[in-house]
């Protein structure tokens, strides 16, 4: 569960006309499942798709405008997309309606806003209005290590004198280890061990597969003896910071297969560590103060009848650039960069 701090209390616009409704509905289901995080096969799966067909690429272009891989305002017709992604990956199916009512950001006409509602099921209460910074959950270890853990991840702890030995069940976690020479930091998934002294990475278990990121120092991946792999005939693989490793595991012949992943796309695999602002019916100027707290970009309104316009919406705290073409895009707003520091809004003339 997202760590959540609360700070104060239509009809979309058709941009896809020009390609089939089968194709985009397939291309926000991509948009969605790749912002919940693409596992290594389903990054081939998604290149390949896109190679298919030249208007795949044109109908994810489209989508990005809106949905950046932490933004995701949802699209008419693409909302329960999102909602099933984040309940299958996440586990959040309680904060379903929560999510609901934050994703189906309609975008409308110049002065209208961005109007919240859901087509299945229609809130009858009233909306209010709140702004909120969503966190990954975090877990101290005894040691003085950190874990985060992602949405539906969980851990089981075990220290011991001479070794410090975490279970992952389930989900993705993020450690920052302690430095302890003389106590390895022993991560466990299965059959497969990945050990550090002082470091951090994240793994990923998903069915068969689990993945591993390095963000410093080293990690060995070994894989644990089993009756038709004695120990000690296959070396621990070593991943260097700014790398990854996947393993495989075929359960029916105990096989199990780890290749390394040379310069792994860390930072965009590890979006999910970066802090969100949550929206739901908040006036631009608190939204603006809550943007600026997070960024060293700051937002100047200079038209007053710009404060009190309502916006809605899931953002990246840093991704001051979508703020701004969403805002654009949908309330006529005009974005002037002052400096190096500084982005003033203006209504359009």
């Amino acid at each position: 569960m997202n760590r959540r701090v609360e700070l104060s209390g239509g009809r979309a616009v058709d941009r896809d006309a020009a390609i089939p409704n089968g194709i985009s509905k397939v291309a926000a289901d991509w948009v969605a499942r790749r912002d919940a995080g693409l596992t290594t096969q389903e990054e081939r799966d998604y290149a390949a798709w896109l190679e298919t067909d030249p208007r795949h690429h044109a109908a994810i272009k489209r989508l990005e405008f809106a949905w950046t891989s932490l933004d995701q305002p949802a699209r008419t017709g693409a909302a329960d997309v999102v909602l099933f992604e984040l309940d299958r990956r996440a586990g959040r199916r309680r904060r379903r309606m929560a999510f609901a009512t934050a994703a189906l950001v309609l975008l409308v006409g110049a002065g209208a806003g961005w109007h919240i509602t859901r087509s299945a099921s229609p809130l009858k209460s009233p909306q209010v209005a709140t702004a909120a910074v969503l966190l990954p959950a975090l877990q101290s270890l005894p040691d003085g290590s950190v874990a985060e853990l992602r949405d539906g991840g969980e851990i089981a702890v075990s220290f011991t004198p001479s070794q410090r030995r975490v279970e992952l069940r389930r989900g993705e976690v993020y450690f920052k280890v302690a430095k302890n020479p003389a106590r390895p930091f022993v991560v466990v998934v299965g059959g497969v061990e990945f050990r550090a002294v002082g470091t951090a990475f994240s793994v990923q278990r998903e069915n068969a597969s689990i993945e591993l990121l390095v963000t410093e120092g080293t990690v060995a991946v070994e894989v644990a003896a089993t009756a038709s792999l004695p120990a000690g005939n296959t070396p621990p693989l070593l991943v260097g910071a700014g790398d990854g490793a996947t393993v495989r595991v075929e359960p029916e012949s105990e096989k199990t297969q780890v290749s390394a992943v040379p310069n792994a796309d860390v930072q965009t695999r590890l979006a999910w560590r970066s802090p969100r602002l949550e929206f739901s019916g908040t006036q631009l100027i608190e939204a603006i103060a809550l943007m600026n707290r997070h960024n060293r970009l700051q937002f100047v309104i200079e038209d007053p009848a710009l404060a009190k316009v309502r916006v809605s919406g899931i953002f990246g705290a840093a991704n001051t650039a979508a703020f701004v073409g969403l805002l654009e895009a949908s309330f006529n707003v005009e974005a002037e960069r002052r400096g190096d520091h500084e982005i003033v809004l203006r209504g359009r003339r």
